[in-house]
């Protein structure tokens, strides 16, 4: 609940900033990618503040149980795609690698829509929203279900390291290239020139 009113307090307090930002600008992949990103943080703070209440029609709970995992999915797609921009951005126009930390990037959303947690909605009226979440806590995985969590971790990870080792990468060229011509050339310059 606090980190959704903290979310839902930080959107209202940048507004200005973003329309002075981004609204007035143009309208690129880069800033339509931003836009994305900001309404489905707060509709993730909104969907997880929608979790508080107790809710008692099937319809109610549909809702509550996919509106969540949506917003998720949706995070995850915009992170990924972060990632192979960074990617694309450092390696001045890299098809390739940017493709796989996409394709990587994209795991956890095929293993989501995949998973039968998805459409799961428990529906008992006569319990309380306290017994509901203790029931959902104490269902055990299954074999089958921590590999395939493991395998989407794994995935998330190993794009994240590649994005870490073409920075790196990236950065060390510039960097020698900067002592061999005796310049000074601070991290942050070589960071925010190759738009890491």
């Amino acid at each position: 609940m606090r980190h959704s009113a903290l979310v839902i307090y930080e959107h209202a307090c940048t507004l200005s900033q973003e329309a002075d930002v981004i609204w007035s600008r143009k309208k690129t992949g880069a800033t339509l990618l931003f836009l994305l990103n900001r309404f489905a943080t707060a509709g993730f703070a909104v969907a997880m503040m929608i979790l508080i209440p107790n809710w008692d029609t099937l319809l109610a709970c549909w809702t509550v149980n996919l509106l969540l995992p949506a917003f998720q999915l949706i995070l995850s797609i915009i992170w990924a795609a972060f990632s192979a921009l960074r990617v694309f951005a450092i390696t001045r126009c890299d098809w390739w690698i940017s493709t796989f930390v996409f394709a990587l990037g994209l795991v956890p959303v095929g293993t989501n829509l995949v998973s039968p947690s998805l459409v799961i909605c428990v529906h008992i009226l006569e319990l309380t929203s306290k017994q509901v979440s203790d029931i959902r806590q104490t269902r055990a995985l299954t074999s089958s279900e921590l590999i395939v969590m493991i395998i989407t971790r794994s995935c998330l990870i190993a794009a994240d390291i590649l994005v870490l080792i073409v920075t790196w990468k990236h950065t060390y060229i510039l960097t020698r290239q900067a002592h061999a011509a005796s310049l000074r050339s601070p991290m942050v310059t070589l960071l925010l020139r190759d738009g890491a």
